[in-house]
């Protein structure tokens, strides 16, 4: 595990890219609501968008009462 300082999006980026690593993977907010299931937050959108890596989101579980 790595701690970095600074924008998220940028600063996952510039880790993957220095090597070592094979696949990001990354937690998504629950979406809310059925336009929000349809997207992703900001920094996921950035990662998937410039990652030279393979990326895994990983989205919560609807709690037992949503579901």
């Amino acid at each position: 595990m790595v701690a970095l300082d600074g924008d998220p999006g940028r600063a996952i980026i510039e880790q993957a890219e220095r090597g070592g690593n094979d696949l990001i993977v990354m937690g998504s907010p629950r979406p809310t609501g059925p336009i929000g299931s349809l997207v992703l937050g900001s920094v996921s959108t950035y990662v998937l968008q410039h990652s030279p890596l393979a990326v895994l989101v990983v989205h919560q579980p609807p709690a037992a009462d949503e579901g």
